[in-house]
């Protein structure tokens, strides 16, 4: 224990004022962000934007849609319900707890890249898109079921899913175009 104390002691000193005051702040937004976990979002549609642009479909080829998206070397078949924070490649589990507390490199949970690669949702765009060329509900039925297993599964902050500002923005940009494609 002593060996811990005597670490802190002599990082403390290594620091400059600055970057102390920065690792303060950073401690306190996390404790900040923790009382947010769960948070849940009340949206009111009236108050939406009118669609930012428009994506015709009129000029698209029909297209099969494959209910499967490559993973790097894994295939995801997301005609099954999908483990949101499974790594395809080890089988291996990420924990639902505080995103920030996740540490992401153990290998015990396996390999996000595979998992934040899922999550990204790039496969949703083209499911929308086939909605509109087919107008078939099941298409539909699928991309809100999708997203909403997403959104259960997914409790604001807790899980590998919100450990990155980057990927949870890569999500909601291809929600957003797939918002687009169905308005």
């Amino acid at each position: 224990m002593l060996n811990r104390y005597h670490w802190f002691y002599y990082r403390l000193r290594s620091l400059s004022i600055a970057e102390v005051g920065f690792r303060l702040r950073q401690y306190f937004q996390k404790q900040t962000d923790k009382q947010q976990v769960g948070w849940k979002a009340t949206v009111d549609m009236a108050t939406w934007p009118e669609r930012i642009f428009t994506i015709s479909t009129d000029n698209f080829p029909a297209f099969p849609l494959l209910h499967e998206q490559k993973i790097f070397e894994q295939t995801l078949d997301y005609s099954y319900p999908i483990d949101w924070h499974l790594d395809l490649s080890t089988s291996k589990r990420f924990p639902l707890t505080f995103a920030k507390e996740i540490n992401i490199q153990n290998a015990a949970f396996g390999n996000v890249e595979y998992v934040w690669e899922v999550n990204r949702f790039l496969f949703l765009p083209a499911l929308a898109l086939r909605y509109q060329l087919t107008a078939d509900p099941r298409e539909l039925s699928r991309l809100i079921t999708l997203v909403s297993s997403w959104v259960k599964a997914n409790p604001y902050l807790l899980g590998v899913n919100w450990y990155s500002s980057l990927e949870v923005n890569i999500r909601l940009i291809n929600w957003f175009i797939c918002w687009n494609i169905l308005d």
